[in-house]
């Protein structure tokens, strides 16, 4: 089991804000000996921004879902629902209300289920 595969170990890719321009980037693979990846970024407060995701995958399908750290319970809920990328490549544009935020917020990304090897990249990065 690697380290990587719960939300306390998550890898640490990062802050995304509207005055960060260097884009958050990761990539690796899941298979049956390894069927989970979590990463975790800080989302700044500051004004709002849009952030573009893009998304690969190689060799199979796996799931994707978002997740936060709710900073008045610590704990760890659900931001998104589960959604399966399939071999190729997705791109999408979300705008980030960052300005409601007074602190950091913790932001998790966790792949798993692979259907067999499976290699993903992602990334994001800030457009305003």
């Amino acid at each position: 089991m690697r380290s990587d595969n719960s939300f306390r170990k998550a890898r640490v890719i990062g802050s995304l804000g509207s005055s960060v321009t260097a884009p958050l980037r990761a990539s690796d693979r899941l298979s049956n000996d390894d069927r989970r990846d979590v990463y975790r970024f800080n989302l700044l407060p500051g004004n709002a921004f849009q952030a573009r995701s893009s998304f690969r995958s190689r060799g199979g399908s796996l799931d994707v879902q978002f997740f936060f750290r709710n900073p008045e319970t610590r704990g760890i809920e659900s931001l998104t629902t589960r959604q399966t990328l399939r071999p190729g490549r997705a791109s999408n544009v979300i705008t980030l209300p960052t300005n409601q935020l007074s602190t950091p917020l913790q932001i998790f990304i966790r792949f798993d289920r692979p259907t067999r090897n499976v290699r993903y990249r992602f990334g994001f990065q800030s457009l305003s």
